[in-house]
């Protein structure tokens, strides 16, 4: 094993354990860290641009990311077994410089002319931008520190250095809510932005030195640019991310015209995010390696038993935490965020988001591992053109449901395209994998549903005769409703193999 510091590369079997581990660690920080914000600051127009901010960065760093994971870093594989490791690693180094040129340029862009972008690229009142136009100038360092960020994490993690992003993960969390502690009743909402920066340029020089020691001066020394030979590859690869950028930035977008609704939006979107962000990162990683060994032996019938008894174990694990998040939408959100700068109105807007959002987690899990089965198969060029379409049937219905609804159109626009995306995938998958049982999906979810919504009937009435307050009630609800889960499940046998072990067991078979 190679160690930098502390960490070390591992084995696929400990560094998946491991990647478990950190990963809780990690959400659990940052959503730590959301209701930090909300507690310390709630929502108004400062918390918007930082919210604002931080997603566009985000997501413009994802079109880098995926050109990292699905271009580059298999390319600097293949130079590393074809030509050796110093050529692989002059590969990389010249991407390093790219992103590092191409990041100051765009620092440079913003630098004389951030004012004017800033306000072209949101709805956010004039007056607001150049009152806050700081918030905006040092989260621009976001864009290019992140780029970096993302692309030293995924050269390490080709390296088996595993765990590496989760620690990056952890860090940033841990700067922000010191920042928000320490700072906030000097710096307010400022002091999270500066620590963001902080936090990310600190990431930044720290993998830049462990990049060193693993690659050694191989990487910064360039004999030959190499981009002729990806630049078609990076071309195809960004064509179906540009797509989701747009309609995830859309939204933002529209809604920076409203004050505080970002903010809002983001407090009941961070608790609706829990589910997929523990269960179906995790669950589909596993099934993601099996599916890929499978479809490598042509073996389709282990294919569709993997899909179906994760896609089964997913929805029966996210269909109560869905429905759950739903009909406790106001306890939960009154609960974490409640309290003297959080307004009424913020919380029933919050709650409302918060319901919408889990709308549609079912059919996001269901989606993550219908990805994975098209991935084993190589279905690249395919999965892009789906990708597109439904992005751009997202793009529209936000569009218009946003003009007609306001502020909710966004969430509403989402479970139009989920919907049509949880009913388009069974011809989708008729068409270009006959061999999976999707419509026993389809049967199994709606029996789930119909299940899982008698329970939470059940569970609502005797929550609502609970003399306790909202902490006690809610956990007392959330006992009976797994206790009827439990027992329903053990009568009618409905899944057998829904907690971590079974499954791990069944997939490994």
């Amino acid at each position: 094993m190679n160690k930098i510091g502390f960490i070390q590369t591992e084995s696929y079997k400990r560094g998946a354990v491991l990647s478990v581990v950190f990963n809780i660690i990690a959400k659990a920080l940052f959503f730590l860290l959301t209701v930090l914000i909300a507690h310390y600051f709630g929502s108004n127009v400062k918390t918007d641009i930082y919210f604002f901010v931080f997603a566009t960065a985000t997501l413009l760093s994802g079109l880098a990311a995926a050109i990292d994971i699905a271009v580059l870093i298999p390319t600097a594989m293949r130079i590393k077994q074809n030509e050796g490791k110093e050529k692989a690693n002059n590969f990389l180094g010249s991407f390093f410089i790219l992103y590092t040129l191409v990041g100051l340029l765009f620092l440079l862009v913003i630098y004389f002319g951030g004012v004017a972008i800033f306000k072209l690229s949101s709805k956010f009142l004039g007056q607001d931008v150049d009152l806050y136009k700081n918030y905006f100038f040092v989260g621009a360092t976001y864009l290019p520190l992140m780029i970096l960020t993302n692309y030293f994490t995924s050269i390490l993690t080709s390296l088996k250095y595993f765990t590496v992003p989760m620690i990056v993960s952890v860090i940033n969390s841990l700067f922000v809510i010191a920042a928000i502690i320490l700072l906030h009743k000097n710096f307010d909402v400022y002091g999270i932005v500066l620590a963001g920066a902080a936090a990310y340029l600190f990431n930044c020089l720290l993998l830049l030195v462990m990049i060193n020691k693993v690659l050694g001066s191989s990487f910064f020394t360039i004999k030959k640019w190499s981009f002729k030979l990806v630049w078609k590859d990076i071309s195809y690869a960004t064509i179906g991310q540009i797509a989701t950028t747009l309609s995830s930035y859309l939204p933002l977008f529209l809604l920076s015209g409203y004050s505080g609704v970002i903010s809002q939006m983001n407090y009941g979107k961070a608790i609706a995010d829990v589910p997929n962000s523990l269960l179906t990162t995790q669950l589909t990683n596993v099934a993601g390696i099996k599916l890929n060994e499978d479809a490598a032996k042509y073996q389709y019938t282990n294919m569709n038993n993997v899909f179906l008894t994760t896609s089964k174990a997913l929805v029966f694990l996210l269909t109560p935490i869905s429905i759950f998040l739903i009909v406790f939408a106001q306890p939960i959100v009154t609960i974490l965020y409640a309290n003297k700068v959080f307004a009424n109105d913020a919380i029933k807007t919050a709650t409302l988001f918060l319901q919408l959002f889990a709308a549609t987690v079912v059919v996001v899990g269901i989606n993550a591992i219908v990805a994975r089965v098209f991935f084993a198969m190589q279905l690249i060029k395919q999965s892009i053109y789906y990708q597109i379409v439904m992005n751009s049937i997202l793009f529209v219905a936000i569009y218009i449901l946003v003009n007609y609804y306001g502020v909710y159109g966004y969430p509403y626009g989402l479970i139009v395209m989920n919907a049509i995306n949880f009913i388009a995938l069974y011809f989708v998958c008729k068409k270009l994998t006959p061999f999976l049982q999707y419509n026993k999906l389809l049967q199994y979810t709606l029996l789930v549903l119909l299940l899982n919504g008698v329970i939470a009937a059940v569970t609502y009435v005797c929550y609502t005769y609970l003399p306790f307050t909202n902490i006690v009630k809610l956990l007392a609800a959330s006992i009976i409703y797994i206790a009827l889960l439990l027992c329903a499940n053990a009568i009618f046998k409905i899944n057998t193999s829904f907690n971590f072990a079974q499954l791990w067991k069944t997939l490994k078979k």
